[in-house]
């Protein structure tokens, strides 16, 4: 059930939607149906007649505007389903003794292609949802062994020393078997086109490839837990941190590609446990975490996010979610929150004001 607030609130997000400048021009379609109207429960005729005066005057300008579709298949299916939509407000409006005389076969048939298509678009949320999770979850289902994972963990910091041991597929599984080969295909992709864009040396792709190839239960475990959807960069950066437990014979290896200043999210993780900032950072201003709590009001507004400090006051009047979306973790490091609905990639088009001392 639908409850007022939500109502109001969504009312709040289309009217901050048209009051930017690409979407002012659309402020009269909105007005044009008053659509509340239409749940009155007086039951005045002055109202049904102010909803059929405007209802008519948006009809005709959207049939206006069927008929310059170039497209025969598209401009009738567009126009069947405004006559249903037409119809099921006719039969709305109209007193109820006139309902029967008043429609047209042409309408009724209009009315249940609509019902049909309105149907179909309802029950394929379900099936557009579990196709949806099946996909999130494709990649951290479980594709190794147990008895890998565990071994692994019980052996803790010796792995160090050893050489790196492979995962065997289990031989009755052919769905795990399957699983595992699309995890690997999709961590190959990625070290691909890291290599591509500069960001690995040759000597870091080979080995990464040559762990993947044999299925290392190092990397398939990292690429189990950090590959998520198209994000890839947490996944790449870890890798080759542990290249160390992938083939114990690599000492020092070639990093990613410092050159880029940008703010990604290769920059932030390669920070290390300690937090310590990168050489890109030390040009910048060291902020302490006293004087970012003082930047938490419309007026000024701090966020830090993987120990860099941005400034998005500017940006509080354009966010979709409203300005109180940022308020609430500004002042702080919102690192976790932010990364829970955002992807480093957005961070690209800000650039920091400093690091968090």
């Amino acid at each position: 059930m639908i409850k007022a607030e939500d109502d109001a609130h969504t009312t709040m997000l289309i009217r901050r939607l048209l009051d930017s400048s690409v979407m002012s021009s659309c402020q009269k379609v909105f007005d044009a149906f008053d659509e509340s109207l239409m749940f009155s429960m007086d039951g005045e005729p002055s109202v049904k007649t102010t909803l059929k005066s405007q209802w008519k005057g948006v009809f005709h300008n959207i049939s206006s505007v069927m008929d310059c579709i170039s497209c025969q298949k598209c401009r009738l299916h567009g126009k069947i389903q405004l006559l249903g939509l037409g119809t099921a407000l006719k039969v709305l409006l109209l007193p109820e003794q006139l309902i029967m005389a008043s429609l047209e076969r042409a309408e009724i048939v209009a009315l249940f292609n609509t019902l049909s298509k309105f149907s179909t678009a309802i029950r394929g949320i379900q099936t557009l949802t579990n196709k949806f999770y099946e996909y999130q979850t494709l990649y951290k289902s479980d594709v190794l062994d147990d008895s890998i994972v565990t071994s692994r963990s019980a052996q803790g910091p010796s792995l160090q020393s050893k050489s790196s041991q492979q995962v065997e597929p289990p031989p009755s599984s052919d769905r795990q078997t399957s699983q595992t080969a699309a995890l690997v295909d999709r961590a190959i992709g990625a070290v691909a086109a890291a290599a591509k864009a500069g960001k690995l040396s040759m000597q870091v792709e080979q080995k990464l490839l040559d762990a993947l190839l044999r299925h290392d239960s190092t990397a398939l475990l990292l690429a189990k837990h950090f590959i998520d959807g198209n994000s890839t960069n947490r996944f790449l950066v870890h890798a080759e941190r542990n290249l160390h437990l992938m083939d114990s014979s690599s000492s020092s290896v070639t990093s990613f590609s410092t050159t880029d200043t940008d703010t990604s999210e290769l920059d932030a993780l390669k920070q290390g446990k300690d937090g310590a900032t990168t050489a890109d950072d030390t040009s910048q201003q060291r902020i302490t975490s006293e004087e970012l709590a003082n930047h938490a009001t419309e007026e000024s507004c701090w966020v830090s996010i993987n120990q860099k400090v941005y400034d998005f006051t500017q940006f509080l009047p354009e966010h979709p979610a409203g300005s109180e979306a940022i308020l609430r973790i500004a002042g702080k490091d919102a690192t976790s929150e932010y990364f829970a609905v955002h992807t480093a990639e957005m961070l690209t088009d800000f650039k920091p004001i400093g690091v968090l001392a």
